[in-house]
């Protein structure tokens, strides 16, 4: 596994079963979760040397958690905070964006299969902005405190006003990164966005009376 330096502690994570709202996901499109799934705990916990070479920074705190299904071309994002929101302000490493170190630890473990990287999954999205363009987008479809959208949820095309909303989204830009950076790698994807919902197990505590998802189907066309 690349070392990811910069300050960074890496917990392997493997094993980890997919919650109910993932699994849906799973299942609806054919991806099988029982051979290699890499689960990778990112923390930027140490010290580090930013970019314009000072040194002993304090570390940020920022993290995120990622399973890798690297037999069924999968990037789950399950739990993110980068290090720039986690310490607003403060000098932060020069690896820092999630694109970057998914996309390293990605083509580690994918190897060849790399290029075969199909779908990018947001687990339970509790961003507001991203909310927002959420709601926004299926309160024109239906209102959405006021109906479920389980699993299959809404799919947009690339070229549709909906996914472009949501790839400028805090969810989205990550993943409009990763495409353009590692066209050598991929080739011209056009990212469909899939939007479903669930409702929250504990509304009054979260204040969210539903959980969002969201899939980003990484295609050869964008129509």
């Amino acid at each position: 596994m690349a070392d990811l330096n910069n300050g960074w502690t890496v917990d392997i994570q493997d094993g980890k079963e997919p919650n109910q709202e993932v699994e849906a996901a799973l299942e609806g499109l054919g991806i099988a979760y029982d051979t290699g799934v890499e689960g990778r705990d990112n923390t930027q916990n140490k010290p580090f040397t930013d970019k314009d070479g000072n040194g002993n920074q304090p570390p940020t705190r920022g993290y995120y958690i990622t399973t890798f299904l690297t037999h069924g071309g999968t990037i789950i994002a399950e739990n993110n905070r980068s290090p720039a929101r986690q310490a607003p302000g403060a000098a932060i490493p020069p690896l820092w964006r999630w694109s970057d170190i998914a996309w390293l630890q990605w083509s580690t473990l994918a190897g060849a299969r790399a290029a075969e990287l199909r779908y990018i999954i947001q687990d339970n999205i509790y961003t507001e902005l991203t909310r927002y363009i959420i709601e926004h987008i299926e309160n024109a479809q239906a209102p959405l405190y006021d109906v479920d959208l389980p699993w299959p949820g809404h799919l947009y095309n690339a070229q549709s006003e909906m996914a472009l909303m949501l790839l400028g989204s805090p969810h989205g830009i990550g993943v409009a990164w990763m495409l353009t950076d590692h066209k050598n790698v991929l080739g011209i994807r056009h990212p469909w966005a899939r939007i479903y919902t669930q409702p929250n197990d504990n509304p009054d505590r979260s204040g969210r009376e539903y959980d969002y998802f969201l899939v980003w189907e990484l295609r050869d066309t964008a129509t």
